[in-house]
């Protein structure tokens, strides 16, 4: 019976921490950032990445021309060319928390944003690891811009 219930506060304190923000307890090396941008047509996405110590931590900014602005921030790692981690943002500055897998591909000096399977475990989006993750459907390719 103690089993069940420690069990049960443990879901409880899981689901219950989904709408607070994730915290990124690390800090962007602003000597160390790198931005991109991207466009795809009316829409245009920006990424500020701090890529020092080989861990992908940064923000990252989604416009739309349907006026749907996604802004939040990025952590994960670095594998080779790869990046992947995970986007906590909120939708148009609404104070509610939301969370999905990214990963971008270095190529020729610039990032593939890629397209993958999700799936939820326990709650949390994350990419299909049976599916590969395909660059070549990638809307937005970010190219190095100046830090503004």
């Amino acid at each position: 019976m103690k089993k069940y219930l420690f069990a049960l506060v443990i879901c409880l304190l899981l689901l219950g921490s989904c709408n607070q923000k994730p915290a990124i307890k690390e800090k962007i090396d602003e000597q160390h950032a790198v931005c991109y941008q991207a466009i795809d047509g009316a829409d245009t996405a920006w990424l500020k990445i701090d890529t020092l110590k080989h861990k992908l931590l940064g923000t990252l900014k989604f416009s739309y021309a349907n006026h749907n602005k996604y802004n939040g921030e990025i952590k994960g790692v670095i594998s080779g060319d790869t990046l992947k981690g995970h986007f906590n943002f909120k939708l148009n500055g609404v104070d509610k928390w939301y969370r999905n897998p990214v990963a971008f591909l270095k190529k020729d000096g610039k990032l593939i944003m890629g397209v993958g399977q999700i799936i939820l475990i326990m709650g949390s989006a994350h990419f299909d690891t049976k599916i590969p993750i395909d660059y070549d459907k990638g809307r937005f390719v970010f190219e190095k811009t100046d830090c503004k």
